[in-house]
């Protein structure tokens, strides 16, 4: 029994280091195909990031069997936040929905913000805000643990500043099928499936989707 305990630690392990996640060519689009120009950015405000404790880059951990946690980053060295964004615009974009990007730094104010907004031509500003985002892999005695935590805010405004309509999702998933030994690529999925799923919730809102098409 220790024998394989080793094996599997060593195997974990092996399989943790260097792990990064890519979210940034992901298809997000709404249920509808016309909508008003926008601008689209996601601000990262998860507690930990703005402490300092993790990178903007920060998407999760993986740990080996004895719980020592290795961070997962994105693969392309961006900004989880910077990823989200283009997943978004790219999809908008595909559907002929013309959407450009803002990025959107970690303490930029609201008013920060819509200046930039009314620098542009576009009609409305789609700010999504981060505030919680972590895909998690942990071993325990029986079974593999891939945990998926979020909560994500969207925010509409006019070239007024006003804000028409907003909506926000929150929760967490928890998988735990039997392997003998935990896969990043599981959790990608897991991940994939979780970031897809809420922006579209929160795009397709009726509120949401009424200050986009109206």
């Amino acid at each position: 029994m220790r024998i394989i305990s080793l094996f599997l630690l060593l195997l974990f392990t092996g399989c943790a280091i260097g792990r990064k996640m890519s979210f940034e060519n992901k298809n997000v689009a709404p249920d509808y195909t016309k909508a008003k120009s926008m601008i689209v950015g996601f601000q990262d405000s998860r507690a930990y990031v703005l402490e300092g404790k993790q990178k903007p880059s920060f998407c999760g951990q993986l740990k080996t069997t004895v719980q020592i946690p290795y961070n997962m980053q994105t693969k392309s060295g961006k900004p989880l936040a910077v990823e989200f964004t283009n997943a978004v615009v790219a999809s908008l974009s595909k559907l002929d929905i013309k959407a450009m990007p803002m990025l959107i730094e970690l303490n930029t104010q609201q008013d920060s913000m819509l200046a930039r907004f009314n620098r542009t031509e576009a009609e409305r500003l789609v700010y999504f805000n981060v505030k919680q985002w972590e895909a998690n892999l942990t071993p325990t005695f029986t079974d593999m643990r891939y945990d998926v935590t979020w909560e994500l805010v969207i925010s509409v405004y006019d070239r007024s500043g006003s804000l028409l309509a907003t909506k926000s999702v929150a929760d967490r998933v928890t998988k735990k099928p039997f392997q003998l030994a935990g896969s990043k690529e599981y959790l990608q999925i897991i991940a994939d499936e979780v970031f897809t799923a809420q922006v579209k919730i929160l795009l397709n809102d009726p509120a949401v989707k009424a200050s986009l098409v109206n």
